[in-house]
Order: structure tokens, then C-alpha cells, then sequence
């Protein structure tokens, strides 16, 4: 069998059909909010005085790449490139669980593109070769905060 050219896509399918805007990738622990232990504090009120309260997020870009699409008969692989481009959008809110009003603080936004070269006649361990950047972008806070879509606040769909 000879393949000329193919390609494989692994998408999100509510991405690919328009059906969502975003996704919520959160693992549903604490469901809207992405994080636990230092990522989300609650705070009884009413507080009359001022406070000040920490915040701390840790977010890694971790991402799985099959290795053997498209797929082949045999042993031998036939992927040659993979490019892998995500952009993540991360709020910082504060909610009154009273009265269910959400107050968005900040909005930071990051990228990471992952681009890869891929040899699959040489051996593992020398058929792949990063040609992106190693160094992921830095987040950046926005000027000015952008809504949550409701889409993005429904339930985790990609874990």
C-alpha cells in the first residue's frame, strides 16, 4: 500500500461544528471553576471591612499526540508533521452564590503551539524533532475583560 498524502485532525467536535465557541476543560471537582486548594477560596459575607484574600493558579499545557495516525497496516508509521495550535482563556471571578451574580475581575489569555517534524523511517528516538518554540508564550491579562460564554460554563467535556 502506498499513501501519497493524508492528514488527521483531532478536534473538539463542538469546535468543528460551531456548537460552542468554547469548551470548559475543567476536571469537574469543582465545577464551573477550574481548580481547587489555593485556585478557589470562598468567603462568607457580608465583610464590612477590608480584606485581602490569595489567589495562586498553576495551569500546565500537557498535551497527548498520538504517535501512530494515520493509521497503517504493519509496524511502520506514516505520520510526518504534526502542528497543534490552542488558545486558552482563564477568568478570575468573584460569584455571590445569593444572589448568583457572577463578577468577572480579570481575563488572562495564553497560546501554546506545539509544530513538529517527524521522520518515520528513523529510529524512536531520532524520527521527531520540535521545531516550534520550546519556551511556552507568556499569559497575558487583558485590557479589558471579555464575557464568559455560557458554553464555557457548562459542564467539562474534554477529560
Amino acid at each position: 500500500m502506498v499513501i501519497l498524502a493524508s492528514n488527521s485532525s483531532w478536534e473538539f467536535p463542538q469546535l468543528i461544528v460551531r456548537d460552542a465557541s468554547m469548551i470548559n476543560d475543567s476536571c469537574g471537582r469543582n465545577f464551573p471553576w477550574y481548580g481547587s486548594k489555593n485556585q478557589v477560596v470562598t468567603i462568607q459575607g457580608p465583610i464590612y471591612r477590608q480584606s485581602e484574600y490569595t489567589i495562586s493558579m498553576r495551569d500546565l499545557f500537557v498535551p497527548w499526540i498520538p504517535w501512530d495516525i494515520p493509521t497503517c497496516e504493519g509496524e511502520q508509521s506514516y505520520l510526518t508533521h504534526i502542528y497543534r495550535h490552542q488558545r486558552f482563556y482563564v477568568w478570575l471571578c468573584a460569584m455571590n452564590c445569593t444572589k448568583n451574580e457572577l463578577l468577572i475581575i480579570r481575563t488572562i489569555r495564553w497560546t501554546q503551539t506545539i509544530e513538529i517534524d517527524v521522520k518515520p523511517d528513523l529510529y524512536r528516538g531520532m524520527r521527531a524533532k520540535l521545531i516550534s518554540n520550546p519556551e511556552p508564550d507568556q499569559p497575558v491579562f487583558l485590557k479589558r475583560n471579555i464575557f464568559i460564554p455560557s458554553c464555557a460554563l457548562q459542564g467539562p467535556s474534554v477529560k
